[in-house]
């Protein structure tokens, strides 16, 4: 039988006791027009069970006022599907609360868009726990601007995937501060693209730190610019294996100070 809500005015809607809402059915729900959606009430939506709420079309989700948005229980916005997810506006994100963002699954998280991701606040984004951080893709993290990167606490930024860390826009990797890059791991550091590591500052270089810099890769060695490889602290040039400093290049090794080269384990001699 076809649902009749389609055929309800807005003080209709307006008129519905929640028990009445309760009862409607997922046909019921589908049936809403976005039009009609704007009529229900923050108590007519926090009756919504989960089969009613994940029945309702992507376009009615994306119709909902930001009160609306702010009314729904942690438990319904936990029930979002990732296609409801996707469809939220920047300002309907935007209005998440802490306990909220908290709420949100694996599978909702990777399938925000970044425009999404762009428009959460820091505060929104320092309540996400480093399991949902390690959720993120790399579309995800591409729409993280640099006051979101620099609000993240150590801990929410380590549990980054490489995925993730090697989709972040060059714009983003140098606004990076020095501390910010020192929380990142060995694994994170060589998930740098040659375009990333181009964007890292002689600053940023001298902030790596020890473990960083003893854990580069031989690829992540030789995309080291002459000035990026003069910035290295010498204490953490002394941390390079023999293995290291031999795919140095005969340009990066000319850019090693005296102090650096007395520092080297092993002769910097290129292969």
């Amino acid at each position: 039988m076809t649902s009749i809500v389609s055929a309800f005015t807005s003080d209709q809607i307006i008129a519905l006791r929640t028990d009445q809402v309760a009862l409607l059915t997922t046909e019921d729900m589908q049936a809403f027009t976005t039009d009609q959606i704007a009529y229900l009430s923050t108590a007519q939506l926090r009756v919504l069970g989960s089969q009613q709420l994940r029945a309702m079309d992507t376009e009615d989700v994306a119709a909902f006022t930001t009160d609306q948005i702010v009314s729904l229980t942690t438990r319904q916005i936990a029930l979002l599907t990732t296609g409801q997810s996707a469809a939220l506006s920047t300002d309907q994100v935007g209005v998440l609360s802490t306990a909220a963002m908290r709420a949100l699954r694996s599978d909702q998280l990777a399938s925000l868009q970044s425009q999404q991701v762009a428009a959460l606040s820091s505060t929104e984004l320092r309540a996400l726990s480093t399991l949902q951080m390690g959720a993120l893709g790399a579309d995800q993290a591409a729409g993280l601007g640099s006051d979101q990167l620099a609000a993240l606490a150590s801990g929410q930024l380590r549990a980054l995937n490489s995925a993730a860390v090697a989709a972040l826009l060059t714009e983003q990797i140098a606004s990076l501060a020095t501390a910010t890059l020192a929380t990142l791991t060995s694994g994170q550091v060589n998930a740098l693209t040659a375009v990333q590591f181009a964007a890292l500052s002689t600053d940023q270089m001298v902030g790596l730190n020890t473990a960083q810099i003893a854990g580069l890769s031989s690829d992540s060695l030789a995309l080291l610019s002459t000035d990026q490889v003069a910035a290295i602290e010498t204490r953490d040039i002394a941390v390079l294996s023999s293995a290291q400093v031999g795919v140095l290049n005969a340009d990066q090794v000319a850019a090693l100070s005296t102090t650096q080269m007395k520092a080297c384990a092993a002769p910097p001699w290129p292969a």
